[in-house]
């Protein structure tokens, strides 16, 4: 896992923009999972107050659910191909895509 900060400039995901975490290929091995360890990195991220981003891996919505983040609505030219979930906290929407 890497947990990063994004620069506002480069938001494309929160309103109003703003700097934000990318949390980066979160993967808890098979023999650890279901003992609180995902749940904890993700405590620990939501601890810096900003909205966080994520791409889902194959099987792991439901894990990203219970974390309290939410699908971003796609676009096809700002996500390419990814499967972005996306964390807010109070006072931050999600962008509304310019068309």
């Amino acid at each position: 896992m890497s947990l990063y900060q994004v620069d506002q400039k480069y938001d494309y995901y929160f309103d109003p923009k703003q700097d934000y975490l990318e949390l980066w290929k979160l993967e808890v091995l098979e023999n650890y999972r279901h003992k609180g360890f995902g749940k904890k990195l993700v405590d620990f991220a939501k601890s810096f107050g900003l909205p966080i981003k994520t791409n889902a891996r194959i099987n792991s919505q439901g894990f990203w659910e219970k974390m309290g983040f939410q699908p971003a609505n796609y676009d096809m030219e700002r996500d390419l191909g990814q499967n972005p979930f996306i964390w807010m906290p109070d006072g931050v929407d999600e962008k509304v895509s310019e068309e």
